[in-house]
C-alpha cells in the first residue's frame, strides 16, 4: 500500500534519464557547471561537423603528420575513412580512455621481395616456354615494364604509388604442354608476388594509421573533455560521466545508494555494459574507495536491492 501511494515520486526514466538526474544533482562532483545543457541528436551533429571541419585544417596544416597522411591517401585511405573512424570513437568514446596508442612509425618501402619474384617468373618463362603466345608467358612478358619501374631509382612514395596502381599480378592462363616445367610453379611464383605487393601496402596503411589513429583519439577526448567543461553534454556524455561519477566519488555512490534502494531494469536485454555498470555499482553503495576501482561484475549486491525484466528474444544486440 504504502509503495503504491509513492510511486507517483518514482524516479521512472530512461537509463540516459537517469544518469542524467544523477549529474543534475552532482554536477560539481562531476565536474559540470552548475547547470548544463544536454544536446539531441541534430545539434550533435551539427557540434561534431564543427568539430571535424576544425581537425581536418590542422590535419593539413601540421607538417609533422604530411608522410603519414600522404601515404594513407596512397593507400586508399580517404578523409571520409577517417571521419568514420572518429564517429565511432566520437560514440565510445569512453573506450579510449584507457586505451594506451603506440607512437606512430612509418615502415621502409621495399619492393625488392617483388622484384626478385617477377625476375624469376621471367626467367622461368624465358627458359621453360616454348610458345611465345602462351597467355602466361604473355602476362609476365607485360609484367616487365612494371618490374623496370619498380627497379628504378625513384622515391618510396613513388615505389608505394606503382604497387598500389598495379593489376593484380597473378594469372590462371598457362597451356601445360607449352612448358618444360611445372606451370604451377610458375603461377606460385606470381601469387607469391601478388602476396608480397599487398603486404606492402597493408603495412604502409597500418603505419600511416599508426599516426593518424592517436591524432583521432585526441580530437575525440579533447572534445568530451570541452563539452564537459563548457556543461554541453551529447548522450553518450552522460553515461560516462554518470558511471565515472560512481566509481571515483564515494560520498555520491553511498548518497546514491541510500536514496534509490530498489533498482529496477527493464528491457535488460538491450543495456549495454556503462549502463550495467552505472545500477550495480549504485545498488553496491561501498563506502570503500578501492571499490570504485573493482570491475563491476565482481561486486557484491544485497539480495532486493536490483531487478530485471528481460526477454533474449527481443534483443536488438542478438548478436
Amino acid at each position: 500500500r504504502t509503495a503504491l501511494d509513492e510511486i507517483d515520486s518514482a524516479p521512472i526514466s530512461t537509463l540516459h534519464g537517469f544518469a542524467q538526474r544523477i549529474l543534475m544533482a552532482h554536477p560539481f562532483e562531476a565536474g559540470l557547471p552548475p547547470t548544463f545543457d544536454v544536446l539531441d541528436e541534430g545539434r550533435s551533429a551539427v557540434a561534431f561537423d564543427d568539430r571535424w571541419a576544425a581537425f581536418v585544417d590542422q590535419l593539413l596544416d601540421d607538417a609533422s603528420l604530411a608522410p603519414a597522411l600522404t601515404r594513407g591517401l596512397v593507400c586508399g585511405i580517404t578523409l571520409n575513412h577517417l571521419r568514420s573512424v572518429a564517429e565511432q570513437f566520437n560514440q565510445n568514446w569512453d573506450l579510449l580512455v584507457d586505451d594506451q596508442s603506440y607512437e606512430g612509425s612509418l615502415n621502409v618501402i621495399d619492393a625488392a621481395p617483388v622484384i626478385e619474384l617477377l625476375d624469376t617468373a621471367q626467367h622461368r618463362a624465358n627458359e621453360y616456354c616454348s610458345v611465345a603466345d602462351d597467355k602466361l608467358a604473355m602476362h609476365i612478358e607485360r609484367l616487365a615494364q612494371f618490374r623496370q619501374a619498380l627497379g628504378s631509382d625513384s622515391s618510396e612514395l613513388e615505389t608505394l604509388q606503382l604497387l598500389v596502381n598495379s593489376a593484380p599480378l597473378t594469372s590462371r592462363f598457362g597451356q601445360r604442354g607449352n612448358w618444360s616445367c611445372p606451370v604451377d610453379d610458375v603461377r606460385a611464383l606470381l601469387q607469391s608476388a601478388e602476396a608480397a605487393r599487398m603486404a606492402v601496402i597493408d603495412a604502409s596503411s597500418f603505419s600511416a594509421l599508426s599516426y593518424l589513429i592517436p591524432v583521432l583519439r585526441s580530437l575525440t577526448l579533447r572534445g568530451a573533455e570541452e563539452r564537459r567543461h563548457g556543461g554541453r553534454l551529447e548522450f553518450h556524455d552522460l553515461l560516462v560521466q554518470a558511471r565515472q561519477l560512481v566509481r571515483q566519488d564515494v560520498g555520491v555512490r553511498v548518497a546514491l545508494h541510500n536514496e534509490f534502494q530498489r533498482l529496477l531494469i527493464d528491457e535488460f536485454q538491450d543495456t549495454d555494459p556503462i549502463q550495467a555498470e552505472l545500477a550495480v555499482r549504485i545498488a553496491n553503495g561501498s563506502p570503500d574507495p578501492a571499490a570504485g576501482m573493482m570491475p563491476w561484475s565482481a561486486l557484491p549486491v544485497d539480495p532486493g536491492r536490483l531487478f530485471f525484466v528481460g526477454d533474449p528474444k527481443q534483443s536488438i544486440y542478438r548478436f
